[in-house]
């Protein structure tokens, strides 16, 4: 709603300011890389639910078998007519194991633009094109030759400036440069504002095909295992999946810092306390010795 009451001011004094950062500035650490490692390991076995938007898990070496539940950062779509949230709407197969989107509302969802919740569009894609050097954080002169890398070792512009920052720049909360845009980016097909393709507070996770919400569903129903990693069990997707170990009485690995699950008779499960960068590689070590 606050969206589409005033895009630019959405975009400028909440997006940008308070959930904006530039993903080539963080780096897969050996955790994502044991994940991966576990992936290709087992590669009919395995399968990987991120709510992390930051591309980490694709930079460490995971291609397959991988959905990115809460969108991923550099992508965008369309504004949606209205909000997609009402889950908990009475639903087509309403009694299956595991609910995480509303089926109905993503058969009958229907759309003139392919970007609305088919596809997604990327910063080269946005209109209009001083939109995209605003987002980069480019000079007007470098702004019509707008790039995004899609290798993790490969420099943006944005990297390539000057290192030194400017006296009294300021910055956003993700401690990075504060990016402003001068107008709302569209979509180059329907020109309709465009949102960066990350679940928001008032959507489901039926709002866009990125999230695949049915192949969650099917992956948490067959599961056997199911191991969470750096959790505060806060949000729905870890709710539904945690309720669902209960229920068919899973074994539940937990590896956290901090935040513990309680075994209790209808919940096998395991606490791993550490780092993830130091318990998921050891847990690699252990698996080798199986093999």
């Amino acid at each position: 709603a606050a969206f589409r009451r005033d895009p630019l001011q959405w975009w400028n004094a909440f997006w940008l300011r308070y959930c904006h950062f530039e993903p080539n500035n963080f780096h897969a650490n050996p955790g994502h890389r044991a994940i991966a490692e576990l992936a290709q390991m087992f590669t009919s076995n395995v399968r990987i639910v991120t709510q992390n938007v930051d591309t980490l898990h694709h930079s460490a070496g995971t291609s397959t078998n991988i959905i990115e539940a809460h969108g991923r950062i550099g992508l965008y779509k369309c504004c949606p007519p209205e909000d997609s949230d009402s889950d908990s709407d009475d639903d087509d197969d309403d009694d299956r194991p595991v609910h995480l989107g509303h089926r109905r509302k993503d058969n009958q969802r229907q759309s003139s633009c392919p970007y609305q919740w088919e596809r997604a569009l990327t910063v080269e894609q946005l209109e209009p094109i001083k939109v995209r050097g605003d987002l980069l954080g480019l000079a007007s002169g470098q702004q019509d030759e707008t790039h995004i890398s899609q290798n993790p070792t490969e420099p943006t512009k944005s990297q390539c400036c000057e290192s030194d920052q400017r006296k009294g720049e300021e910055f956003n909360a993700m401690g990075q440069p504060l990016r402003q845009v001068t107008a709302p980016p569209l979509c180059p097909i329907c020109r309709t504002p465009a949102l960066p393709l990350a679940l928001l507070f008032d959507e489901g996770y039926h709002s866009h095909s990125h999230y695949a919400f049915r192949d969650m569903e099917e992956w948490l129903s067959k599961a056997d295992v199911v191991v969470f990693v750096g959790t505060s069990f806060a949000v729905w997707l870890t709710n539904v999946a945690l309720e669902h170990c209960k229920a068919q009485n899973l074994r539940v690995y937990n590896f956290n810092t901090q935040d513990t699950l309680p075994p209790s008779p209808n919940l096998d499960v395991e606490n791993v306390l550490g780092p993830a960068e130091e318990t998921l590689p050891a847990l690699v070590k252990e698996v080798k010795k199986l093999m």
